[in-house]
């Protein structure tokens, strides 16, 4: 179960505070090859608390010598093609864009929310986005979500059904202040296809994109009731069905996420 997917991006969001994006964005062609398209957006408040000081700018912020060394962390064959600062609104902050030559070797972080705390990646690391490709007609690709059986922390008693394990209860306050403190907070991870989609298991597809992760505090603030239910959830086979009501939270659910496309 994925939860941890939710569970990991905000246990990294509490150590930021004010409101800022991320968007992972992976481009597959049908031979293997694309691009990865990296936004960060964060406000001033947010960009302080990071940068550990009140008056951070982007120039400490954005750092192409950075930039470029972080397309060693993510793989064999991956390059960096460009970035520039972008700003929008109350946010600044860059778009950086890699391209890959076989997605087999690439590894994607599956927190997006790391990068922002400085410092270049573990390319030794697999326990992010791992992917199979196979080239046909139509392609395939496999995206291997991060295996957490062992972190669970729920166990099944006879009756089949899960109890917790001294995990702490959410309480409304709680929430509430959650998501009042992290308003315009936005994550997201998408793979798009240079193609049409034919067939596949993901839980989120919208035409030739797939989501795996997305979560939108500003809708979630619209039915909090709805997040501290799944909070205080136990039973993976219940989360599923939670997730699916939950306006601004899209996790993928499979362990493996299987598309066919040309």
């Amino acid at each position: 179960m994925k939860k941890v997917l939710l569970i990991t991006v905000i246990g990294m969001a509490l150590l930021l505070s004010g409101c800022f994006e991320t968007n992972t964005r992976i481009i597959v062609k049908p031979n293997g090859s694309g691009t990865v398209e990296q936004t960060i957006l964060m406000s001033q408040a947010a960009l302080s608390s990071m940068m550990g000081f009140a008056d951070a700018d982007t120039k400490s912020f954005y750092d192409e010598e950075k930039l470029e060394a972080e397309a060693e962390t993510m793989g064999e064959g991956v390059s960096y093609v460009s970035s520039k600062k972008i700003e929008t609104g109350e946010k600044t902050g860059y778009i950086a864009v890699y391209s890959f030559k076989d997605i087999n070797t690439l590894q994607v972080s599956d927190n997006p929310a790391e990068g922002m705390m400085g410092g270049a990646g573990n390319p030794n690391d697999k326990s992010g986005f791992n992917f199979q490709f196979k080239k046909g007609k139509p392609s395939e690709l496999k995206i291997i979500i991060p295996n957490i059986d062992e972190e669970d922390d729920t166990t099944e008693n006879e009756a089949g059904e899960y109890e917790d394990e001294e995990v702490p209860e959410i309480d409304e306050a709680m929430t509430e202040m959650m998501l009042n403190m992290y308003k315009g907070m936005k994550m997201n991870v998408e793979i798009e296809f240079d193609g049409k989609i034919t067939k596949t298991n993901a839980s989120h597809q919208d035409g030739n994109k797939i989501t795996i992760m997305l979560m939108d505090f500003d809708e979630l603030a619209k039915n909090p009731e709805s997040l501290k239910a799944f909070q205080n959830m136990q039973d993976p086979n219940k989360m599923k069905e939670v997730l699916k009501t939950i306006p601004g939270i899209k996790v993928e659910t499979q362990e493996e996420v299987v598309v066919k496309f040309k």
